[in-house]
């Protein structure tokens, strides 16, 4: 790396430089100004000339929570609860299309061109676009078939509700309703309108749920009164046909009937023991079976006795004769009682069935008189409900009411002229500002030192001002006409610069370049020549551009035939061939036209050989070189000097194609840029740049020391 290479900091762009930035603002106040004045203008135009104005106008309107009481009736329809459902339900309600829609109509808001845009006149955009239409097509554009009325009362309701806006006071239960409108008059009407609609809205909703709810009571009262008679009636037939009994005669009926179950179960008892020793004596077959059988203690004592006379006979009679009477009774005893539990079953059945009967024949009755008093009960509810409802039709009132109608406007809400001319300037001023600090963010030229600097990478030797004249000639001659002028001591400071610039004394062979052409490296090469021929030194300018041959053309006579060509070709130093010039004060070596390459003359060893021949005979020698990026011949030329020049132009000059010149320079000639000189520079301009270095002062400074 070149030692006089600059290393560019990573941190220099991160640092806020609020100098640079006012300076940046103040360099561009003209555009600034041409730009906020734009914004300016058309906000104007907007404002004043273009804009239709229009006024606002506002109801206020509160949802009363409140219940009056006024008859101690139960209301079909409740109020409106004061919470943020029912408040945000009503502010759709208040926007609603359905609502709008009522206000077109009653307003015939269909039939006025300010809603219905098919009513007013073509603007210049559509007449424009129209005709544009023609033009394109070469036909007139055939006429599209009217809207059907309710599309056109659609638009007309969305062109009304773009206009209505609808918001509830915070913490509040009060709407406030604003319409916009092309007048006074038609605002507040639209906006007293809406408002009334809607409170007239609320109270018809109200009467037509009470009128339903009416005529559903009436008809329910009706149907309770037909299905009250026909119950009663049943009720009267049953009572008619049935025998109905007393709950406590029914009651003594469980009580006898219980009492019977009792004697039915004894005398159950009763006769199966009856039964059971009939058929013990009747199964008896020997005098031991029927004295067990028997249990009777004359028959035992007839059994146990001696039979008189001893006759046995005898005995065995009276034993059969007891016997037998036992036997008889015990038949009658067990016909009876089984006679009497027949009896007593009979009259168990016949009971009971009484009793079920009357118990049945009660259950009805409760059902049906239950059934009574229950159709009655809402029969007469209904019809409470029914006389109440009728009254409260008459009774019935919105839950929102007008706080504060709408008045006309004095003034139009829209355009608010100060503040769009306000907005116009702030909104002015900040584009104005960004495209100036973007304009400078992409700026990719230099217009002081210190950029080129920090550009490139390269230090800047010195800074030459544009000079007066459009030749070489011209400008030579006003350099040496005017010595203390300010051109001409810029061209001395860069002389001072470049000698100084080498460590080991100062350079002898300088090679004058740039990246690009037209960057002013030829008048840099003629006035470096002159200024350092100021100082009393032999010095030569050698025009290696042989291609263009601006030098030549301009400095050097017609007659003048040979030059480095010649040179270079002679293997040695031609002493005819050195022009000198009267306002260099210097010697030159032209660049005749030749058919030979300028790559292969400059490649070869005479070119060598011609430094090295001049290097004994001169101070300093000056090559006007090619431009870097377009020929070889700088690269090739660089190789024998001691100090390469690289001229960058002023405002001009692509600063990443002055770097890639100088990165080839090194990659490829292994040679060293000494350094950059910005060219045809500004100085007044690069005073408003700012000049962080100082070469340019103020213009009363600059006369104290300079004289044109």
């Amino acid at each position: 790396m070149n030692k006089h290479h600059i290393e560019l900091a990573d941190d220099q762009d991160t640092v806020l430089d609020l100098g640079a930035m006012v300076t940046t603002l103040w360099r561009g106040r003209w555009l600034f100004l041409l730009v906020t004045a734009l914004f300016c203008l058309i906000g104007g135009l907007y404002a004043f000339v273009l804009a239709v104005p229009s006024y606002q106008a506002s109801v206020t309107l509160v949802l009363d929570t409140r219940t009056e009481q006024v008859v101690d009736f139960e209301s079909v329809v409740g109020s409106l609860r004061a919470d943020s459902t029912a408040i945000n339900t009503e502010v759709e309600v208040l926007s609603s299309r359905a609502l709008l829609g009522q206000v077109v109509d009653k307003l015939d808001l269909v039939n006025d061109p300010e809603f219905n845009a098919l009513l007013a006149p073509p603007t210049l955009r559509q007449k424009a676009a129209g005709g544009l239409v023609s033009l394109v097509s070469g036909s007139a554009d055939p006429a599209e078939p009217p809207p059907s009325p309710q599309i056109i009362r659609e638009r007309v309701i969305a062109v009304l509700a773009a206009r209505v806006a609808v918001s509830n006071i915070p913490t509040s239960v009060v709407f406030e309703v604003t319409v916009r409108a092309g007048t006074p008059a038609k605002a507040a009407l639209i906006a007293n309108t809406l408002a009334e609609l809607y409170v007239t809205n609320q109270i018809a909703t109200k009467y037509q749920t009470t009128e339903q709810a009416t005529l559903w009571l009436a008809g329910r009262a009706t149907e309770l009164q037909t299905e009250l008679g026909t119950a009663e009636t049943e009720l009267k037939d049953f009572r008619a046909t049935a025998t109905i009994t007393e709950k406590v005669a029914l009651a003594e009926s469980d009580q006898q009937l219980s009492r019977l179950r009792e004697r039915v179960t004894a005398q159950t008892s009763k006769a199966a023991m009856t039964s059971a020793r009939f058929e013990r004596l009747a199964a008896a077959k020997t005098p031991q079976e029927k004295l067990a059988a028997a249990s009777d203690a004359v028959l035992q004592g007839i059994f146990e006795a001696t039979a008189p006379g001893g006759d046995e006979t005898l005995k065995q009679a009276n034993f059969d004769r007891r016997f037998n009477e036992l036997l008889a009774v015990a038949r009658q005893e067990a016909d009876r009682d089984r006679i009497q539990l027949d009896s007593l079953r009979t009259s168990l059945t016949t009971l009971e069935e009484s009793v079920r009967k009357q118990t049945e024949d009660l259950i009805r009755l409760d059902e049906l008189t239950r059934k009574v008093d229950a159709v009655r009960l809402l029969y007469e509810y209904f019809q409470g409900r029914l006389r109440e409802t009728s009254v409260q039709q008459g009774l019935q009132r919105a839950d929102s009411r007008v706080l504060s109608a709408a008045v006309p406007p004095e003034r139009p809400a829209s355009p608010q002229k100060a503040r769009i001319m306000a907005a116009s300037l702030v909104l002015g001023g900040l584009v104005a500002i960004g495209f100036i600090f973007l304009r400078d963010m992409r700026r990719r030229v230099a217009v002081t030192a210190a950029e080129l600097e920090m550009g490139v990478g390269y230090p800047v030797l010195g800074t030459v001002p544009l000079l007066q004249g459009r030749r070489t000639r011209e400008m030579l001659s006003l350099l040496a006409g005017r010595p203390t002028s300010f051109a001409a001591e810029s061209v001395r400071n860069l002389r001072t610069s470049l000698i100084l610039r080498g460590a080991s004394g100062a350079p002898k062979v300088i090679v004058v370049t740039s990246a690009m052409p037209n960057e002013g490296k030829t008048t840099l090469s003629a006035v470096l020549t002159q200024a350092l021929a100021g100082i009393d030194r032999r010095v030569l300018l050698i025009d290696a551009d042989l291609r263009r041959r601006t030098i030549t053309r301009e400095l050097v006579p017609a007659d003048v035939k040979k030059g480095v060509h010649a040179m270079v070709l002679a293997q040695e130093w031609i002493d005819g061939i050195a022009y000198h010039d009267p306002d260099l004060d210097a010697d030159m070596i032209p660049a005749e036209d030749s058919r030979i390459s300028a790559s292969d003359t400059l490649s070869s060893g005479g070119f060598e050989r011609l430094l090295a021949a001049a290097r004994d005979r001169y101070d300093f020698i000056v090559v006007d070189a090619p431009p870097l990026l377009l020929l070889p011949d700088a690269r090739l030329m660089a190789k024998f000097a001691d100090a390469v020049l690289m001229a960058a132009r002023w405002n001009k000059s692509n600063l990443p194609q002055v770097r890639a010149a100088a990165r080839l320079l090194e990659k490829d000639a292994q040679a060293q840029l000494t350094g950059l000189v910005l060219t045809m520079a500004n100085p007044k301009a690069i005073a408003r740049y700012g000049d962080p270095e100082g070469y340019y002062a103020s213009g009363r400074v600059m006369k104290t020391y300079f004289r044109e």
